[in-house]
């Protein structure tokens, strides 16, 4: 039996296949409006990450039972730690028509 991989310190497991890995795929990526930092948003959650120094800041991995939990949208808002998050892809964990505010 293969181990999972890991991707950005997260333990990934293909839900169709408990043998086999596959990475979170992308599905949303933006920056702050000042440009210091980056989201991206993901099939299993999301994380935010510094720009310069290159460093993951904060990620948030919301899979659970095998199933998607998708980030459709995540910007962080100026350099402040809040930013807002949507739900998004197959089985997303947030709305899709609600904005939460995050941190």
């Amino acid at each position: 039996m293969a181990s999972p991989s890991t991707a950005a310190g997260l333990t990934i497991r293909n839900p169709r296949n408990p043998d086999a890995t596959l990475p979170p795929s992308i599905l949303y990526l933006s920056f702050d409006q000042e440009g210091g930092s980056f989201a991206v948003g993901t099939t299993h959650g999301f994380m935010l990450f510094n720009a310069d120094p290159f460093l993951k800041a904060f990620h948030r991995d919301f899979s659970k039972n095998d199933q998607g939990s998708g980030v459709g949208v995540v910007q962080r808002i100026f350099g402040t730690s809040k930013f807002a998050v949507v739900g998004g892809g197959v089985g997303p964990e947030l709305s899709r028509d609600k904005i939460v505010i995050w941190g």
